[in-house]
This record gives C-alpha cells, structure tokens and sequence, in this order.
C-alpha cells in the first residue's frame, strides 16, 4: 500500500479484493487511440478498519490503488507516470472481442504473462458511477476522481467467497512465468472471479487529483 493509511476492503478474513479493468479507447481526446489494463486493489482510506465483505456489497469503500497499469502507448504511459503518477509501463496488449467472449491478451518483452477472458454475458445493467483511485507522486498519496457509465452485462459468483478454491471448468485467468506474472501469481489470486463485467460502449473520464486533498 502506498501510505499506512491505506488498506485493502475485505472479501472474507484473508482475501482482499482485486479488480482487473481491460480497455480498448479507440476515440480518446487529444491522442491516438490505445489499449490499457489496470490491476487495482480495492482500498479504505483513513479507516482503522472495514467489515468484512460490507463495503463491497453497498459500494461504500474509498476508491482504489493502481499497483501496475500496462498501456500500449507510450505517450498515455508518459502522462500517467508524470502528471498522476500512475505506474503506467509499455507493453503489446491485444483485446479481441469479435467471438462471444472478450479475449485480452499482454506480453512482457514478446512473451505472454496474462490472459484473461470475459463472457458475453450476464445481467444487463446500466451504471453511471463516481469512484477514486489513490496515487503516489512524488512521495505523496493523491486523490483523482474517476467516472465511468455504460450497458453492462454482469455476471456474479458469490460462491466464491464461501469457496475460494473453485476452480471453474475453463480457466478465466492465466497468468505466465515472466517477472510481471510472478508478481501477480505472489497475489495468490481465486481462480474463480468474484464478479465478470463486458461492456461494448462506456464513457469514462479521469480528472486530475484534487490539489487540496492531503492524507493524514
């Protein structure tokens, strides 16, 4: 965690709760357009602590820390690291959504350490949210804010959190031995996904962190 004051929200009493954001921004302004994955921990910020699973099912926690955001444009990559100081690296990233599941594939210096897949399908809800992430310039913890809004079709496994070994008949994640996949096979991660989200059309907008925010 970026600050003492940061912790992860319970899942149960030993996991936390990691959320792997896929994206494909073909119409972004000001650049061309490029591809992102951002591997997040869901976080309380300035909480002694948080019950276990009860911030997850109201949406009530503070936001989220970026510890790897993988981007295929190196441009996107500069801005991340210097204006929000996002951990953004460049790497090929491929997301292939032509079949009935989304297939998003990175490679670390030409070799594949992740793969995930996201089926087409789920409850059809629409969203139109507000949430944080939490990153550190500099030495100092920021807060941006971060909106998204679209169609989603979500598919949840709640019984995962009374079984967190099950393991589904076709893999969702598989993860390669590179120094990017080690780091996330440290994390020691469910095979089964708590919640899976597709969505073909989403406005997003992140905005710079707000300057009087000060963590204490």
């Amino acid at each position: 965690m970026p600050h003492p004051s940061v912790k992860p929200v319970r899942a149960t009493k030993k996991h936390a709760v990691l959320a792997v954001s896929c994206y494909e921004y073909k119409n972004v302004l000001g650049i061309p357009p490029y591809n992102e994955i951002a591997f997040t921990i869901a976080v309380d910020v300035e909480k002694s602590k948080s019950p276990v699973l009860l911030p997850l099912m109201t949406n009530k926690f503070s936001g989220y820390f970026v510890f790897s955001m993988p981007v295929t444009s190196k441009e996107n990559c500069l801005r991340g690291n210097v204006i929000w100081g996002l951990p953004k690296v460049t790497q090929e990233i491929d997301i292939d959504s032509s079949g009935d599941e989304a297939l998003v594939t990175a490679f670390e210096d030409g070799k594949e350490y992740f793969r995930l897949r996201v089926p087409k399908k789920g409850k059809r809800t629409k969203m139109d949210q507000t949430t944080y992430l939490y990153p550190k310039l500099k030495g100092v913890v920021h807060k941006a804010q971060t909106n998204f809004k679209g169609d989603f079709l979500i598919a949840k496994n709640l019984g995962v959190l009374l079984n967190p070994k099950k393991v589904p008949p076709k893999p969702f994640l598989t993860i390669g031995d590179t120094s990017c996949g080690r780091v996330l096979k440290d994390l020691r991660l469910c095979p089964m996904p708590l919640q899976l989200r597709y969505v073909e059309h989403m406005n997003a907008c992140f905005d710079y962190y707000d300057e009087s925010y000060e963590l204490k």
